[in-house]
């Protein structure tokens, strides 16, 4: 919802993301429906798909459930990888509580 406070920043969503919110009806999600639409043809907008390096040495990673499209990012570290979750793991016995598939 605040993409617009930041008017030229690159912005990255998840490709299958943003077509899932453009397809879901009006009021069934916590989706604000016109900003989807608005930041659809936002110019700097950029869609990412589970692999894509998104920023230099920064990768998408699928990781549905919350929504279908929802997106992980790894950041390569020389030591240690840092994982940005977003909202797919809301706290840490949330995210320790997954199990692999």
């Amino acid at each position: 919802m605040n993409w617009t406070l930041f008017r030229n920043a690159r912005i990255v969503i998840g490709a299958e993301e943003l077509q899932w919110a453009l397809k879901v009806p009006w009021g069934e999600t916590p989706v604000c429906e016109t900003s989807v639409r608005e930041l659809q043809g936002w110019p700097t907008l950029h869609t990412a798909n589970a692999g894509d390096e998104v920023f230099p040495g920064i990768t998408a990673h699928l990781a549905p459930g919350h929504t279908p499209g929802c997106l992980v990012y790894v950041l390569k570290g020389s030591e240690r990888d840092v994982i940005f979750t977003g909202d797919a793991a809301k706290n840490g016995p949330s995210f320790l509580s997954v199990r692999p598939t």
